[in-house]
């Protein structure tokens, strides 16, 4: 709907004269400007992609002259009485100063200055014809004069003519603007009584929805407080009986390993003075032969003194 309105408003802000409709009559729809190309006086539909003729109102001719231009009617007028051709490829005016009638136009078209056909195809003799063209141009000079003061006048009245006729759709569309508007300004109001009234409704579900929450959150808030106390109590009585398990188990650890504590101190003590004899008898066994061999020595050297002393 805003978008129905937003259009509806711009197409209204374009002044009646110049506002372009599809020429298509089964759609007939606004051309925004936007879709209007002046290069070639057309306008393209936004909705049938068809093209309309921003001179007469009319289907697009596609290449071909609008016939009621009146810029191209003045200047046709004026071509015929200066005696220029048109290309038969561009349609551009051309005017011969010097030379001869055979034309080359800026698109490269080659044509006859004398007939208007393609060059060489045409039997066109060129001094009695550029004779008569001169002819015609002078007699089209004083024509133009005459009938331009008259076709200024007639103008003049057209304009005229154009401005009252203009005016009535004019008043007429002010006052269906200001129809509408007060049509659109009532359908707003409903419209935001209607967003006012959906609002209320919401804000009283989300209070609802609130205070269910939070009496929601005071009854689990509650129900965990409970649960809190209740695992508190289980998790002490659990930890005692193991406090006292782990304490019994302890007592009797260290009552075995007092008792394998002593065992080997005792067997540790056998091995020690075992150990010890062992050794303190080596050690005599090690002394005595010491002695004897210090003895054998000894006994040695006296004999060996008395041998020398003789």
């Amino acid at each position: 709907m805003r978008k129905k309105y937003q259009k509806r408003e711009a197409e209204w802000s374009v002044p009646s004269r110049d506002r372009i409709y599809c020429a298509r009559r089964k759609c007939g729809a606004w051309i925004a400007p936007k879709y209007i190309r002046k290069s070639d006086r057309s306008a393209k539909c936004p909705e049938c992609a068809r093209r309309t003729c921003t001179t007469c109102r009319g289907v697009y001719h596609h290449g071909k002259d609008c016939p009621e231009d009146p810029d191209l009617r003045a200047t046709s007028r004026l071509a015929r009485l200066e005696g220029w051709m048109r290309c038969l490829d561009c349609h551009a005016f051309v005017e011969r100063k010097t030379g001869c009638r055979h034309m080359t136009c800026r698109c490269k078209a080659q044509f006859c200055y004398i007939c208007g056909r393609r060059w060489l195809t045409c039997d066109c003799t060129e001094p009695s014809e550029l004779v008569a063209i001169e002819e015609v141009a002078e007699t089209g000079q004083l024509e133009y004069a005459i009938n331009a003061e008259a076709e200024t006048e007639a103008d003049e009245e057209n304009l005229a003519l154009q401005m009252v006729t203009d005016f009535e759709p004019q008043e007429a569309e002010r006052e269906e603007t200001d129809v509408e508007g007060e049509q659109r300004t009532a359908e707003e109001e409903r419209r935001r009584e209607e967003e006012r009234g959906r609002e209320e409704e919401e804000q009283r579900r989300q209070e609802e929805r609130i205070t269910a929450v939070s009496l929601r959150f005071h009854q689990l808030t509650a129900e965990l407080s409970s649960l809190h106390d209740a695992q508190r109590a289980i998790i002490s009585e659990r930890y005692e009986s193991e406090t006292r398990l782990l304490t019994k188990d302890l007592e009797g650890a260290l009552a075995s390993l007092s008792m394998r504590h002593l065992s080997a101190i005792q067997r540790l003590s056998a091995k020690s003075q075992g150990r010890i004899a062992d050794a303190e008898r080596r050690f005599a066994q090690e002394y005595q032969s010491r002695l004897a061999e210090e003895r054998r020595i000894e006994g040695e050297y006296v004999r060996q003194l008395h041998g020398y002393w003789g």
